[in-house]
């Protein structure tokens, strides 16, 4: 887990993964927390799971995990877009950085989470 997470609860009656289901993101950096909403937008068990994050009424980014099996196990690719409008990426700054390479950092820790799993 990188640093400053603290993760998600369901929301909106939602018990688990499924199209359309929500949960409530809790984020925390440092001194700052902020909270986000997420909808499942994909989700084909052992295929693809993808989600959509808000704050508020503003979009803020998708996230993609696609599952192929492999002959040793299973490859997961995981993919960011950044839905921020420009000035909505600038005053999130003061959040802490959001952009690439902080998707950089959240992709590399997922993965090894996943790895560890696995294991």
């Amino acid at each position: 887990m990188v640093a400053g997470e603290l993760g998600g609860k369901w929301a909106k009656g939602a018990s688990g993964p499924a199209l359309g289901a929500v949960f409530r993101g809790n984020n925390k950096r440092g001194l700052r927390r902020w909270s986000t909403t997420v909808t499942v937008v994909e989700c084909e068990p052992g295929k693809v799971f993808g989600f959509a994050v808000s704050s508020g009424p503003l979009a803020v980014a998708n996230w993609r995990y696609e599952f192929e099996a492999t002959d040793t196990g299973c490859r997961v690719t995981e993919s960011w877009r950044d839905n921020r409008t420009r000035w909505f990426a600038m005053v999130a700054r003061v959040m802490g950085d959001h952009g690439e390479g902080n998707a950089q950092a959240q992709m590399e820790s997922t993965q090894a989470c996943l790895a560890a799993a696995a294991e």
